[in-house]
């Protein structure tokens, strides 16, 4: 698979190293795919909660990229900021734990190692002291011999650039039907992008919502992985499609992040755009 950047923690048992960090200056990196940059710089309050590593060491935004499972996986703390706030950092922390054969039967064995810390998670938001309101969306793939299979916890959301063609991996993503704006043309309820309510993630004051989702895939086809409510509800189709159809992933981060005025920093994107290599 072939990725697009973002603060992967690639594990030494596969044969991996730490991926260098991307380069301060992306417009030499893109200079080829017609991306506009100045954008990406102009961090204005789209509403979207960016990452930061904060003084616990816990991350808002954490990726975890597994070659010989074939695992690719995005958790992001949804909603306010809070440093003490550790969802996503532990959600990452199952996700390197795996042993590589372990995933061979699907993710269900993932999806049931996750569900079962949330009732510790939700348990913090009644400490009288120092509450701790986590809800954490994941959006996890795993592709093996042509089938992508995908988890999803909370706000997540998923597309597919199969020939050029966009698609929902699942069937609605989740964004409250009145926060949405109005598509007179229909193509964002055809593309997945209304549901009625919000969706619960990990931590959450309710079950977390959790769905899986399979689909076949071919070589060049374009995964999108996104997380966190204020995310999907800034994506626009159009912005999708544009992205989906650059030359390389790491251009179709950055038409994203600078379509929704995310920054210039690829750790704190709460999203990545996988493409099918073999």
């Amino acid at each position: 698979m072939r990725d697009g950047f973002a603060d992967w923690r690639l594990l030494p048992d596969e044969g991996s190293a730490v991926a260098p960090p991307p380069p301060d200056d992306l417009s030499d990196l893109l200079a080829d795919a017609g991306v506009d940059l100045s954008r990406a710089a102009d961090v204005t309050n789209t509403g979207i909660a960016l990452a930061t590593h904060s003084a616990t060491g816990n991350r808002a935004v954490a990726c975890v990229r597994r070659n010989a499972s074939g695992l690719t996986l995005i958790a992001a703390d949804d909603g306010a900021p809070g440093v003490q706030r550790q969802a996503a950092t532990r959600v990452a922390g199952v996700a390197e734990a795996f042993a590589v054969d372990e995933l061979q039967s699907g993710l269900h064995v993932l999806r049931d190692r996750l569900l079962a810390m949330h009732q510790q998670l939700a348990s913090q938001r009644d400490d009288l002291i120092n509450p701790v309101m986590e809800d954490a969306a994941v959006i996890a793939l795993r592709i093996a011999h042509r089938v992508a299979e995908f988890l999803r916890i909370g706000a997540a959301a998923a597309w597919q650039s199969h020939h050029g063609r966009v698609r929902p991996v699942f069937s609605t993503a989740p964004i409250p039907a009145s926060t949405a704006q109005a598509d007179p043309t229909g193509l964002d309820e055809f593309l997945g992008m209304h549901e009625a309510s919000p969706a619960t993630g990990l931590g959450g004051a309710t079950t977390p919502d959790c769905e899986d989702a399979r689909c076949e895939v071919a070589v060049g086809d374009r995964l999108l992985l996104v997380a966190t409510r204020g995310l999907i509800e800034h994506l626009s189709v159009a912005v999708i499609e544009q992205a989906l159809a650059l030359p390389t992933c790491d251009a179709a981060c950055v038409h994203i992040a600078s379509a929704v005025r995310l920054g210039n920093e690829p750790a704190q994107w709460p999203f990545t755009v996988t493409e099918v290599e073999s």
